[in-house]
């Protein structure tokens, strides 16, 4: 089982860094956006007005783009390798999060076997491979509905606080989206 995963996800990440991005104008935009605005400390004023930059890049969330700007931050040069590898770091969160979830709500049978169909399906197969952010946001509707669920089994708010923090990086995304 594990090797299987670890197969998986080692396959995953060769095939991401090896192959072109989906939207990788979007994704350069964003990330030299992000890069950007981190270093002059405000929003600039970009030809068109201010909002195109959320517009060019409305394929990727916000927060993708800056985990991007941190990670260019600490490596000391400007690399999307970072920003290809996020889906699947995102993937790898998930399919422990899955794990975990279902053995507090089952048993570890029934916790391998959902590892082993979420890293089957067809959908998480083709977005674990290329740069996008759906499994961002998969990740982060479970994480809310995890910490939601843990919120409602225990009454302690820290759990609400985290199932708050995790619902807004999916309302920000969606609504520069549409």
């Amino acid at each position: 089982f594990v090797i299987l995963t670890l197969t998986f996800i080692l396959f995953s990440a060769v095939h991401a860094v090896s192959m072109p991005d989906m939207y990788t104008d979007s994704l350069i935009y964003g990330n030299y956006l992000a890069k950007l605005i981190y270093d002059s400390e405000a929003i600039p004023l970009i030809a068109g007005g201010p909002s195109i930059g959320i517009e060019l890049s409305a394929n990727y969330p916000p927060g993708f783009q800056l985990l991007g700007v941190f990670a260019d931050i600490i490596a000391g040069e400007e690399n999307q390798i970072f920003l290809k590898l996020f889906s699947t770091a995102n993937l790898l969160f998930l399919i422990f999060l899955t794990y975990l979830w279902a053995n507090k709500l089952f048993n570890r049978t029934f916790a391998i076997l959902a590892v082993l169909l979420l890293v089957m399906s067809p959908v998480v197969i083709l977005h674990s491979r290329v740069a996008s952010f759906y499994l961002y946001l998969v990740l982060h509707f479970s994480l809310a509905i995890y910490f939601l669920q843990k919120f409602t089994s225990t009454k302690s708010r820290i759990f609400l606080i985290a199932a708050s923090i995790f619902s807004l990086f999916l309302i920000i995304p969606l609504s520069f989206s549409s």
